[in-house]
């Protein structure tokens, strides 16, 4: 296999000068080794780029590689290929429906969902994570080392006993789901054979175009417009140090933001900016300044969507609408003032169909209460808005949900 070169641009690029770079460094490197330029394939990691990448190339002159991204060029070699139904598409909401329709067909997810269809639906959505990681992780290899690829994943998802039985249950059913999924489209590029394969790596290593470059025959070219590593942010102008926080999951990314903003207004520099595009990030990070008495200003036009209060609401429209599930029921009884805990435990104990029950009474009158308190809304369906918004409002002042709003208010 020849060696795969790289080069790396400089890290002080802009958009106006890359393609240039681009442009001129694929040519020279084409050149010096005497492959010819017409039978090249530069490799794009967006769609986006092509138009500046070609112009760039038609500016240098002379014979002109082909400039693609790997999904454009495996479109171009041949038909979409057809997705069997029921099969694992990589697409999140075919895939929930197929995946429900496959535990289905399992005795003891038909169990789960009586029992639990909360739950139910949550291990619909941790099969379809799962198999849509395998099933990336096998495209993403040359067609040649997915078998060893799936035998690995089986070996290391041997069943166990305890309590990891149901979640390996889960996994082994994801991996047979993800093995069956169709070849990509990709696999098409495997089988060219260019004079050479020229790879931008932009925003991070591709990992199909990786595995095409150590599969081919072909030399090899990557060109690297990535700053390195240990510096991410050479080459950029910037004010004041960058500090880069690693975070599991969103609760540890929350408390990292909530802990730099405190920080930053200790040491006095004021005032602070977050930045962030997640809301539900964002009504976390709230949640835990305003535990520490920090004032906020939302600029992004949503101050009441980002407060508990809101979400009080929210649970309290969904509970009380007439199909409501006993989930949303719960949800909303939780953080009603009106529930004693004992009546609350009691009454989801009855609806969970559990052995126990604590209070049957408690259950029901607290039930009772609750459904008289949802009934105004539950019968507002067909009146003026007006009068609609009236209703809600003594449904809040009748507890406390008024007086949070207000108290959150602009």
């Amino acid at each position: 296999m020849p060696s795969i070169e790289q080069i790396c641009l400089p890290a002080d690029w802009r958009n106006r000068d890359l393609w240039p770079h681009v442009a001129a460094r694929t040519l020279q490197w084409l050149a010096e080794r005497s492959l010819p330029a017409r039978d090249a394939i530069v490799l794009l990691p967006f769609a986006a780029l092509l138009a500046p990448a070609r112009a760039a190339f038609a500016v240098a002159g002379g014979w002109q590689p082909r400039v693609e991204t790997p999904l454009t060029l495996a479109a171009a070699l041949g038909p979409p290929l057809a997705a069997e139904p029921g099969l694992c598409s990589g697409e999140p909401v075919l895939d929930r429906l197929s995946a429900r329709a496959l535990l289905h067909r399992q005795p003891w997810a038909r169990d789960w969902l009586h029992r639990d269809p909360a739950g139910f639906d949550r291990i619909v959505g941790s099969v379809v994570d799962a198999a849509q990681t395998l099933r990336s992780g096998a495209h993403e290899r040359a067609p040649t080392r997915r078998l060893a690829f799936w035998a690995q994943a089986r070996e290391s998802l041997a069943l166990p006993t305890g309590p990891a039985a149901a979640e390996a249950l889960l996994l082994q059913l994801a991996l047979a789901w993800a093995e069956e999924a169709g070849a990509p489209a990709t696999d098409r590029l495997f089988v060219l054979q260019p004079s050479a394969w020229v790879a931008l790596r932009v925003g991070g290593p591709d990992a199909v175009v990786e595995s095409l470059l150590e599969a081919s025959e072909a030399p090899g070219l990557v060109l690297a417009a990535d700053p390195p590593a240990e510096e991410p942010f050479a080459g950029v102008c910037r004010l004041g140090e960058v500090e880069r926080v690693l975070c599991e999951d969103l609760e540890a990314e929350a408390q990292a933001a909530a802990a730099s903003v405190i920080d930053a207004l200790n040491a006095g520099r004021t005032p602070v900016a977050l930045v962030a595009l997640d809301r539900a990030l964002v009504r976390r990070v709230r949640a835990l300044l305003e535990r520490e008495h920090v004032p906020l200003i939302d600029e992004t036009g949503w101050v009441l969507a980002t407060t508990r209060a809101a979400a009080s609401v929210m649970a309290l429209l969904k509970a009380a609408h007439p199909a409501a599930a006993q989930d949303l029921l719960l949800e909303w009884l939780k953080d009603w003032p009106a529930a004693a805990p004992r009546a609350l435990d009691s009454l989801e104990a009855l609806w969970r169909d559990r052995r126990r029950i604590p209070d049957r009474a408690a259950a029901e009158a607290l039930w009772e209460r609750a459904r008289a308190h949802l009934q105004p809304l539950a019968d507002a369906s067909a009146m003026p808005l007006s009068h609609w918004l009236q209703r809600l409002r003594d449904v809040l002042a009748a507890d406390d949900g008024l007086a949070r709003l207000q108290a959150h208010g602009p």
